[in-house]
C-alpha cells in the first residue's frame, strides 16, 4: 500500500520533474506521506534484500554467489524486463491514440526502455528500484570486501555520504540501494540481529523520525539541507520499522498476509501505468476540488482503490494463467 501512496500525489504539482506543493492541509498530507513516511519503503526493501542475499555469504563463496545470481535472473531480471516492455508498449498506445505524440516513445532504444530514458528512469518508473537492485547484486563482492575490512567505519562512511547528499548522480547507482544493501550485508556478516539492534536504539529513532518529519514539512524545497533532512528521516524510518516489526506476529492470519505479500510486486509494477491515473481522474471528477478535506479523501481513496484493484487483477490473472503470472512476478 505504501508503494501506491508514494505515487498518489497530485500530478499537477509536478514541475519539470520536481514536486511542488502549495500551502494548505491537503498539501501537508501529501508531503507527510508521499515524500515522508512512504519514502522508507524502498530503502527497507534494499536492507532486507541485502540481509537475505548475504545469508550464505558470510565468508565469500563464488559458487554460492553464482547460484544466487542465477536465481535472481528469474526472480528479478526477467520480470523487470517484461514489465518495462509492457509499460513501454502501453505508453506508445496511450500517446498514439490520446496524445498524438507517440514518436518520442516509439523511437526509444532498449537502453531507454530498460535502463534510463531522458528523465533518468526506465519505461515503468516505479521499477527503478529493481534496476538499482540489479546493480548492487552485480557488485556484491565489492560491497562484501568494503564491509568486511571497514565494518562499522564503512557503514558510517556510507551514511555520511548519504546524509550529506555527496553521491554520484547516475541511473542505477542510487545512494539508497548502496547504503541499505550494504547495511544488510553488514548485519549479516557481523552476526548482528537487526531486531535486537533496533530494540537497542529504542524509541530514539522514533523521536528523531518525528522531528525530521516536522522539519521536512517546514523546509520542503525551501532549504539547502532539505535532502539531508529527508535522508536522516529515511534512516530513522528504517530503524523504526524494524522496531515496530518486532511487535508484529505474522503467524496470525497467515493466509491473508501471504495473499497480499505475493501480490506486492504485481501491484508495484502495474499501479502507475493506467490504474492509479484512472482513479485519480475519477476522484477529481467526483470530489469538489475546492475543498482541502475532500482532496485528502481523494488522495487516500485513490491509493486504496488502486491497491485493491491491482490485487484483484493479480488474483484473477493467477487463477486464469498461473504459470504466466508466476513469471511476471518473479516466481513469488
Amino acid at each position: 500500500m505504501d508503494g501506491v501512496l508514494l505515487h498518489s500525489y497530485d500530478m499537477s504539482s509536478v514541475d519539470h520533474g520536481v514536486i511542488v506543493y502549495e500551502s494548505g492541509f491537503y498539501n501537508i498530507v501529501q508531503v507527510l506521506f508521499s515524500q515522508g513516511i512512504c519514502r522508507v519503503a524502498v530503502p527497507m526493501f534494499y536492507f532486507i534484500s541485502g540481509y537475505l542475499f548475504y545469508n550464505e555469504l558470510k565468508e565469500w563463496n563464488w559458487e554460492v554467489y553464482g547460484r544466487k545470481l542465477k536465481s535472481r535472473v528469474s526472480t528479478i531480471l526477467i520480470p523487470y524486463c517484461i514489465w518495462n516492455i509492457i509499460g513501454w508498449f502501453l505508453l506508445c498506445l496511450n500517446h498514439s491514440f490520446f496524445k498524438g505524440d507517440s514518436y518520442i516513445w516509439m523511437s526509444m532504444t532498449p537502453w531507454d526502455i530498460l535502463w534510463s530514458n531522458d528523465n533518468g528512469w526506465p519505461a515503468v518508473i516505479p521499477l527503478w528500484f529493481i534496476r538499482d537492485l540489479i546493480v548492487v547484486i552485480l557488485w556484491a563482492y565489492l560491497i562484501y570486501l568494503f564491509i568486511k575490512y571497514l565494518k562499522t567505519m564503512g557503514i558510517l562512511l556510507l551514511v555520511l555520504l548519504y546524509v550529506s547528499d555527496s553521491w554520484i548522480s547516475y541511473p542505477g547507482f542510487s545512494p539508497e540501494s548502496t547504503l541499505f544493501f550494504a547495511l544488510g550485508c553488514y548485519m549479516q556478516i557481523t552476526d548482528k540481529d537487526p531486531l535486537k539492534v533496533s530494540n537497542f536504539l529504542g524509541w530514539i529513532s522514533g523521536i528523531v523520525f518525528c522531528i525530521m518529519l516536522i522539519l521536512r514539512l517546514i523546509t520542503w524545497n525551501r532549504c539547502p539541507i532539505d535532502v539531508s533532512i529527508q535522508n536522516i528521516l529515511t534512516i530513522m524510518g528504517v530503524i523504526l520499522v524494524l522496531k515496530l516489526g518486532s511487535f508484529i506476529d505474522t503467524t496470525k492470519h497467515r493466509n491473508i498476509y501471504d495473499a497480499f505479500s505475493k501480490a506486492s510486486f504485481f501491484v508495484f509494477a502495474t499501479h502507475l501505468i493506467y490504474i492509479l491515473p484512472a482513479f485519480r481522474g475519477i476522484f477529481n471528477v467526483l470530489l469538489p476540488l475546492d475543498s482541502q478535506y475532500m482532496r485528502v479523501v481523494g488522495y487516500f481513496g485513490c491509493a486504496v482503490f488502486t491497491y485493491f484493484t491491482c490485487v484483484i487483477i493479480y488474483r484473477l490473472l493467477y487463477k486464469l494463467a498461473p504459470r504466466l503470472t508466476s513469471v511476471l512476478v518473479g516466481k513469488r
